[in-house]
């Protein structure tokens, strides 16, 4: 999985993550990959309320994690479109 990080008390990075988090969640509901990030619903991706739920988006420190950010976990076979997705979307 991958954790975007984000600096919670500048709008300009805010704006960016979530920019990236709905280029990731156009992508699922296209059918381009399957992930579980933020902002899902069974709509999106039918049987996810039947696992854990999908991670938050924090908008501080959370756990280890010492400034904002989200979580999208990934499936071993959709790493490669995953992190292409993630590396051409970053602010």
């Amino acid at each position: 999985h991958f954790h975007v990080y984000f600096f919670q008390n500048n709008e300009q990075s805010v704006a960016d993550a979530r920019r990236m988090q709905d280029a990731v969640l156009d992508a699922v509901r296209r059918k381009d990959l399957v992930v579980v990030t933020s902002g899902m619903t069974q709509d999106d991706l039918p049987g996810l309320e039947t696992c854990e739920p999908a991670p938050n988006f924090n908008l501080g420190p959370v756990g280890p994690h010492p400034i904002g950010s989200f979580e999208i976990w990934v499936p071993y076979e959709h790493l490669a479109a995953a992190m292409s997705l993630v590396m051409l979307n970053r602010g």
